[in-house]
């Protein structure tokens, strides 16, 4: 069974284990949110839940390369 968690506990935890708990600012930090939010969410919806991430917290990333980290982690799993 999945866990339901908010965008902001999803950010936070990302934050907490990919960033040691800073603020994300430069484009790699984003993207190791993203890597992050990508590896943990459900494969059926991690396509457009990261895209919604992404717009949500005005990260950086394009929306290629927000479907190219998706499918890195979708096929890692």
């Amino acid at each position: 069974m999945s866990n339901l968690v908010s965008p902001n506990q999803m950010l936070a935890e990302a934050k907490e284990q990919m960033l040691d708990g800073k603020e994300p600012v430069t484009w790699e930090d984003w993207a190791r949110i993203m890597n992050f939010c990508a590896a943990n969410v459900h494969p059926e919806v991690a396509e457009s839940c990261c895209q919604l991430l992404g717009k949500i917290y005005y990260m950086p990333l394009s929306k290629d390369h927000i479907t190219e980290i998706v499918n890195f982690q979708l096929e890692r799993r």
